[in-house]
């Protein structure tokens, strides 16, 4: 029996009502981790995808011709955008490469000229794409997330969020 998608794609994102709160928690815990983890005076990494394999400098060109759903924000006209490019590892703690872990991407266009959504970032000439190794991101909003960090401080194995009661989640 086919699966179907319990979250269809649609063109425009839904913010849920408590998203705000979710999001204060998660930065609640993530700061809440990344101190006992590092406590002051101890060189910090990132609390995800801690682990880089390269950075390179890069262009972004922004081909003519685009279908006209696509020409919205850096892809609304053809030009070029500066970037930096980074690989990484994304279990939350550095370990050999041969280890089976989700890969990423981020890419950061520069020049990129316009008002931003994050207050602190409102001028910053810049726009971040981030990029899994898998199709869907393992959470499908902020309030999952919290459910999953709150998993992970209690049984401190990641695995206990996908093998529940609704593996499809």
């Amino acid at each position: 029996m086919p699966i179907s998608n319990p979250y269809p794609a649609t063109r425009h994102e839904t913010v849920p009502p408590d998203e705000a709160r979710s999001v204060a928690e998660v930065l609640r815990i993530v700061t809440e981790r990344m101190n006992a983890q590092y406590p002051p005076g101890t060189p910090a990494r990132r609390d995800a995808h801690p682990k880089h394999h390269g950075v390179v400098r890069a262009t972004l060109e922004v081909e003519p011709g685009l279908p006209p759903e696509y020409r919205a924000g850096v892809f609304a006209q053809q030009r070029s955008y500066p970037a930096w490019v980074r690989f990484s590892n994304g279990s939350g703690v550095v370990q050999p490469d041969k280890v089976s872990d989700g890969r990423g991407v981020g890419i950061k266009l520069m020049d990129v000229p316009g008002p931003k959504l994050i207050d602190d970032e409102a001028d910053a000439p810049t726009q971040d794409f981030l990029f899994i190794n898998h199709d869907v991101f393992f959470v499908k909003d902020a309030k999952d997330y919290v459910e999953f960090f709150r998993i992970v401080m209690r049984d401190k194995l990641p695995t206990k969020y996908f093998i529940g009661p609704n593996p499809f989640k």
